[in-house]
């Protein structure tokens, strides 16, 4: 923060980095002059850090606007505390009222991140800790994550990824999940019958930006035995559908309330020490 003391050790180098990263949280071009802006550096700070960020294949580039690579995702903007409470305490309350346990997951090249999490108040069938990988493909967060995904990057994962079969339930045929990645799309939301665990079942659906891009996923996982059969966790999409529009509410909160703190941090930064955003590494 503008202002505030920093420990020795601190490369603020790499904090703009990372700041020029997360001006790519969700799939639109951009100009340098737009991520100069969003990450709160000089256009030609920003160029550099692009084109830094081209080699190392975070990014592509037409020479004049910049996205995101295909399969990459970008690092998640610091949780202030009361955001990050409200979250936990958002998954925790429909764990308990649904006896479900409820995960928020990003999708990172092939695989989920698993980013938020309450477990299921009784017996969890299994312990999913936070920033627990999986293979995308087989889990609920992932295959909605992959529907949501532009044509071109589907078949780029339908052609290159390794369809393992984790069980007997575990979809490994490219044209079937082909299939099924559309019907999520149309659908709205993915049900995963034991395709990765036995006896875990799942459904998630998509959390959206402002602009209505995909950027996260959220899911509820029951034991098998503690539903009359798969298709019964459908009745909980519109209940997970709710909580989704609140957690974006949230993110979006945030999200505003950085972009105001930063204005004011390059006004003062540029008043105290017009050079200061021009340091390299």
């Amino acid at each position: 923060m503008a202002g505030a003391e920093r420990d020795p050790y601190f490369v603020q180098s790499l904090q703009r980095g990372l700041d020029v990263l997360r001006s790519f949280q969700d799939t639109t071009p951009r100009t340098v002059s737009e991520v100069a802006d969003a990450a709160g550096v000089t256009r030609t700070a920003a160029r550099r850090y692009l084109l830094t960020l081209r080699d190392l294949g975070y990014v592509q580039t037409d020479g004049v606007r910049y996205w995101v690579a295909p399969g990459r995702a970008m690092p998640s903007e610091p949780t202030p505390m009361s955001t990050g409470q409200a979250l936990v305490t958002e998954l925790t309350k429909l764990s308990r009222k649904h006896g479900v346990a409820v995960s928020i997951g990003r999708l990172d090249g092939d695989e989920t991140i698993n980013v938020a999490r309450a477990e299921a108040p009784k017996a969890p069938l299994m312990t999913v800790p936070v920033g627990t990988r999986r293979p995308a493909y087989c889990n609920s967060l992932g295959r909605l994550l992959l529907a949501f995904q532009p044509v071109v990057e589907i078949e780029r994962y339908l052609s290159t990824a390794s369809l393992l079969p984790y069980t007997h339930n575990t979809v490994t045929d490219r044209q079937v999940l082909r299939t099924l990645l559309g019907q999520i799309r149309r659908n709205g939301h993915c049900v995963i019958n034991q395709e990765m665990i036995v006896g875990l079942v799942a459904v998630a659906v998509p959390i959206y930006t402002s602009d209505r891009n995909v950027q996260a996923a959220m899911s509820f996982s029951v034991h098998a035995r503690s539903i009359p059969n798969p298709r019964a966790v459908l009745r909980m999409v519109p209940v997970l559908h709710q909580s989704a529009r609140r957690i974006e509410g949230l993110f979006t909160e945030h999200r505003q309330a950085k972009s105001s703190g930063k204005s004011v941090m390059r006004t003062t930064s540029s008043r105290v020490n017009p050079g200061a955003t021009r340091s390299t590494t």
